[in-house]
């Protein structure tokens, strides 16, 4: 179990390390002020048209080459989609203290930190299903055309 000072100590480096939150540091967070690593996809489409000819007719065909998230056929370091889960929290909110340094009646919100690998709460988060996926795909395609 981590102590407070520790808790502390990595929330308010943290804090430091992201540039809108230390910026804004004692004030509210707008809501998506501070996002995810900015992400760089590229697809890439090769197309090649063929006529066949029979006779009097002719019959176009166009052979397609489809690779999605062509960065990551590369590299697979490249094309990555991290993503921040739903449910995220950055802090937990235990319940509230009594404040014995007060003359008031007076309650202190008490709130733990678990932590953020590497200072990126997308850390480890990678979407890989789907067209969106982080990992590279491929599709051939064939289409007949007729006049």
């Amino acid at each position: 179990d981590r102590s407070a000072d520790m808790q502390w100590s990595e929330l308010n480096a943290f804090i430091e390390a992201d540039e809108y939150l230390s910026a804004n540091r004692g004030s509210y967070a707008e809501r998506n002020a501070s996002r995810a690593p900015w992400q760089n996809v590229m697809d890439l489409k090769i197309l090649q048209d063929f006529t066949l000819y029979t006779g009097e007719k002719s019959h176009e065909l166009q052979l397609s080459l489809d690779i999605f998230n062509f960065t990551n056929l590369l590299n697979k370091d490249w094309g990555r989609r991290a993503f921040v889960p739903s449910g995220f929290q950055l802090l937990n909110f235990e319940g509230f203290n009594d404040n014995p340094d007060t003359e008031a009646f007076e309650y202190v919100p008490a709130f733990t930190f678990d932590g953020v690998e590497d200072n990126d709460p997308s850390a480890g988060f990678l979407d890989d299903s789907g067209i969106q996926s982080s990992r590279w795909q491929m599709q051939v395609g064939l289409r007949y055309t007729f006049k």
